[in-house]
């Protein structure tokens, strides 16, 4: 089965032979293969094994290599990155949402969750929303909107309004919100405990509880350009809430899931771009597509062999990009059958920072992708220039 295959069948398990025939996305940086090869050549040397060592195609060994020479290329190669700390206390910056509005906002998650808005270069933080918070969610409609889920007790329903944060209420007594999207007149919300999807309407302040979504429920919901909402129900199956009926189906499709491991994983991020509904799993770090129009479900393997897709956004050419990977976090781009790993994202200027954890992505207005640092100490992530779109294409079949 190759990356991007249509899977016409509508349960996504894989078993081990398919796993043996299928054809594994290449890393798009050279770690360990521009010191490979087969036999001598012009562009070859011998390591301290006796072995001849051939370089890859675009690099040279015209001298020995050390450990530091290769271990560079992990890195994402490509476009400029600009990290932008936080003027937010340790153990209290880790962002957890990003959303683009008239300026770029985010919050934060840990002993404190703030609201900050990133301007000019800089970053300002505005406001102290709740503490001891596990993740807190934005989402634009009329206002800024937000939703936390704390560590304990129940979380709450924002909005950011005349520099001022106001609480508006809880949508369920003693849960807080997994997950928010807004689609103008009205905001979708999905609780953090018993999984109740709910509907609020800012022009009135009116709460609508729909239904509980059947446990164990993905924290996580995507809008559709036609206004429908998506997320994931129990053994991962999809569900879509219509607006225009305004109820909510299960569909009969399940994401890609590695055989006998449907209990474990959780759809961990979607993203609704045109016709499409991406996602990432978070045991099997599983990527996937759905069409939205022919309902169907595709296949787009593994960015990395590691667990969880954490955050995934559409970049003005089309391409998706993401962050895979359980401690070290690596970029990945998916575009017209093309998946690969760009590598672990690091900056030497003004000081040396690795990005081991991110949550949240989002595309700029000027072709930019920022993504957001989950740490003890965090950043604002910004990468930029032509660099990110890919100057090789690959193209995986069976």
């Amino acid at each position: 089965m190759a990356v991007g295959q249509d899977v016409g069948v509508r349960k996504m398990s894989l078993n081990e032979r398919d796993l043996e025939q299928r054809i594994w996305p290449q890393a798009h940086f050279p770690i360990g293969q521009e010191v490979v090869g087969k036999g001598p050549g012009n562009n070859s040397y011998c390591d301290d094994n006796g072995f001849i060592l051939q370089a890859q195609a675009g690099f040279s060994c015209a001298e020995k290599l050390y450990p530091r020479d290769y271990l560079e290329s992990c890195y994402v190669q490509t476009g400029s990155i600009e990290a932008v700390p936080l003027p937010i206390p340790a153990e209290e910056c880790a962002i957890s949402s990003l959303v683009q509005s008239d300026l770029l906002y985010g919050t934060t998650a840990g002993r404190r969750s703030h609201l900050f808005v990133y301007a000019d270069g800089r970053i300002k933080d505005l406001s102290v929303i709740e503490e001891n918070c596990r993740k807190s969610s934005l989402a634009v409609a009329d206002k800024l909107y937000i939703g936390t889920e704390p560590m304990d007790g129940e979380g709450s329903l924002y909005t950011y309004q005349d520099n001022h944060l106001v609480k508006l209420m809880c949508p369920v007594a003693g849960e807080g919100i997994a997950a928010l999207v807004a689609d103008g007149d009205r905001l979708y919300g999905l609780t953090s405990k018993s999984g109740i999807f709910f509907i609020y309407y800012p022009a009135d302040g009116k709460l609508e509880l729909k239904e509980q979504i059947e446990p164990p429920f993905s924290p996580v919901l995507a809008l559709s350009s036609a206004g429908d909402v998506y997320g994931g129900s129990r053994w991962n199956n999809l569900f879509r809430y219509a607006r225009a009926d305004e109820k909510i189906r299960k569909l009969d499709f399940q994401v890609p899931t590695l055989k006998g491991r449907e209990m474990y994983n959780r759809i961990e991020t979607l993203i609704c771009h045109g016709d499409y509904l991406y996602g990432g799993t978070s045991a099997d770090g599983w990527l996937f597509r759905f069409s939205l129009g022919k309902e169907r479900m595709f296949s787009l393997g593994k960015p990395l062999n590691q667990p969880h897709i954490r955050c995934l956004a559409v970049a003005a050419d089309g391409a998706l990009y993401g962050v895979a990977g359980k401690d070290c976090c690596h970029l990945f781009r998916y575009a017209e059958g093309d998946l690969r790993d760009l590598g672990i994202i690091r900056v030497t200027s003004p000081h040396l920072w690795h990005g081991y954890r991110l949550a949240a992505a989002i595309a700029g207005r000027q072709g930019e992708i920022y993504l957001g640092e989950a740490d003890r100490i965090s950043h604002l992530f910004i990468i930029k220039g032509s660099g990110l779109e890919s100057n090789t294409s690959v193209t995986f079949k069976a």
